[in-house]
């Protein structure tokens, strides 16, 4: 258990040590089920932090029915499954990679002596 525990093992590892830990007689076919299991953990960790920036920010950003009032509410609406047909599976993750490389992109620039304070 303790390695499953591990940050090591990525979001996948974090989701099965929370079905672990929530079941402690766990059956081969429950296990089988927890393997193949679909929930995007850093969704479920993110999409509050994106929604509610939204919430702060949208009316700056878009008009009712806009492409990002759409986009907003497909997330909404979304259970956090990494399902093959899942529109929004699809545009989380974009938000996400692209948050990750600004992220990096920041980083490098800080380290580079690239971002100046005025």
């Amino acid at each position: 258990m303790r390695l499953v525990e591990n940050k090591w093992f990525g979001d996948r590892g974090q989701r099965l040590s929370e079905l672990l830990a929530a079941d402690k007689s766990v059956t081969f076919e429950e296990m089988l089920a927890f393997a193949t299991d679909t929930l995007v953990w850093k969704a479920r960790q993110w999409m509050p932090r994106i929604l509610e920036a939204y919430e702060k920010l949208g009316e700056k950003l878009s008009s009712p029915g806009s492409s990002l009032d759409e986009a907003v509410n497909l997330l909404k609406r979304w259970d956090f499954r990494c399902e093959a047909d899942s529109n929004a599976m699809a545009l989380f993750q974009l938000l996400y990679l692209r948050a990750s490389l600004d992220r990096v992109v920041c980083q490098k620039k800080v380290q580079t002596g690239l971002v100046y304070l005025a």
